[in-house]
């Protein structure tokens, strides 16, 4: 029997990401067909066996909107991966201190419900740290994320917000070992990337300069986020992005909405992909 998915996809992607359509080629060998479907605009859920989200990539400039949106999925009967009440939860990064609260080792991060009325300054000096980082709670692809030193005047869109932001130490390990990120589907280890920023960068995004390769995961740290995903095979998929900190691994982000997935850089990813598909399809009785 032929199956259709629609794969959850941001206005400027209508026709998915290049890493995306990796995939597309192995699930039409499983009978599966993929059909983009652009999250702001009207769709005809009946149409599919099942949603998935991949490439809303806009989502953090429109978060009410896009909350909003994932409470209409819910009620829907078509299943969604990863399903809503995930995505959720997975919206704000105090997520982080959730995991932290749990056990798990994380990049130190202090609550900021606001910046107004704020000493950065002064809360970087009495944590020890020599430079910061500081980021919204709801961010993409470093959007808002800047880096300061004492004494540096915050810029004026994050004095004016009202969002909440975190902020973390600066992690200098990142431009020399820079972030590991492990891709996870149903809870298996998949493949593993490291990225690297521009020369005096921090942030490890193509859009600013950084740079992917492929290299062997180091085994303390698979161990290490394996446990972690291990405890959820309910994830579709999961990334887990880790950075050298205080002689430890600390996670910096547990992506589980719409990560980039790094397909192209391990020659068996997107085959294990459309099979962790197609295993999560058999689950829900297709």
């Amino acid at each position: 029997m032929s199956l259709r998915l629609g794969f959850l996809t941001a206005p400027q992607l209508p026709e998915l990401t290049l890493d995306d359509c990796l995939v597309l080629p192995y699930l039409s060998e499983l009978g599966i067909e993929v059909e983009p479907v652009i999250w702001t605009e009207t769709f005809e859920p009946d149409r599919y066996q099942a949603l998935v989200m991949r490439s809303c990539w806009d989502y953090h400039l429109t978060i009410d909107a896009f909350k909003h949106w994932l409470e209409y999925l819910k009620q829907i009967k078509v299943p969604v991966l990863n399903t809503p009440e995930v995505m959720l939860a997975n919206l704000d990064k105090r997520y982080l201190l959730e995991l932290s609260q749990q056990g798990l080792s994380i990049v130190p991060s202090i609550l900021l419900t606001s910046t107004q009325n704020k000493d950065i300054t002064q809360i970087i000096t009495q944590q020890g740290w020599s430079e910061a980082v500081i980021k919204p709670l709801v961010s993409g692809n470093g959007y808002q994320t800047r880096r300061m030193k004492p004494g540096q005047t915050l810029p004026e869109e994050l004095q004016e917000s009202q969002a909440g932001f975190l902020l973390q130490p600066f992690v200098e390990s990142i431009q020399s070992q820079g972030e590991w990120s492990l891709i996870y589907f149903g809870g298996n280890f998949s493949h593993a990337v490291n990225k690297l920023p521009a020369t005096d960068g921090f942030l490890i995004h193509e859009e600013h300069g950084g740079s992917t390769r492929a290299l062997p995961v180091p085994p303390t740290l698979l161990r290490q986020a394996s446990q972690l995903a291990q405890t959820r095979p309910d994830w579709l998929y999961a990334r887990l992005d880790y950075v050298w900190y205080a002689e430890q691994w600390c996670l910096s982000e547990l992506e589980l909405i719409e990560p980039h997935l790094y397909l192209g850089y391990e020659a068996a990813a997107a085959s294990r992909w459309a099979l962790a598909l197609q295993a999560f399809l058999h689950k829900l009785n297709f």
